[in-house]
């Protein structure tokens, strides 16, 4: 596993992909942690068909996140304008790709009230 790539930003898809249970990434600004373990997630919800949660803190960090204004995937190219955030339930919002859920984002509180339901069966990331 290589921890940077050649352009010098970290390869977050190496350590995603890793045989660890839980990665933490911290680093200074600017350095590819969140791009490129978004474009991992990202390329992984397309190619092998697994879901993935995106968990922030406060609903109001997934509030502002989720509109076409501050939607994080737009940063990535090949994603830009192709993703959206719909409502699923009062406590989560759907992640669409093309139409096509791949995840779901929700706030700390709220995720710990729909724990335990059988809709986690596909996923197989959380991005915090």
């Amino acid at each position: 596993m290589k921890m940077y790539m050649k352009n010098g930003y970290v390869n977050m898809r190496d350590i995603i992909h890793s045989i660890f249970t839980f990665i933490f990434g911290v680093g200074a600004r600017g350095i590819g942690k969140s791009y490129n373990s978004w474009e991992a997630i990202l390329d992984d919800a397309v190619t092998t068909g697994k879901k993935f949660i995106y968990l922030r803190i406060t609903e109001d960090e997934i509030d502002t996140v989720c509109t076409a204004e501050s939607n994080p995937i737009d940063d990535i190219d090949k994603y830009k304008g192709k993703t959206e955030f719909k409502p699923i339930n009062k406590h989560m919002k759907g992640i669409y790709l093309e139409d096509k859920l791949i995840g779901i984002a929700a706030s700390l509180r709220n995720f710990a009230k729909v724990r335990g339901m059988s809709l986690f069966k596909d996923y197989n990331i959380i991005f915090f």
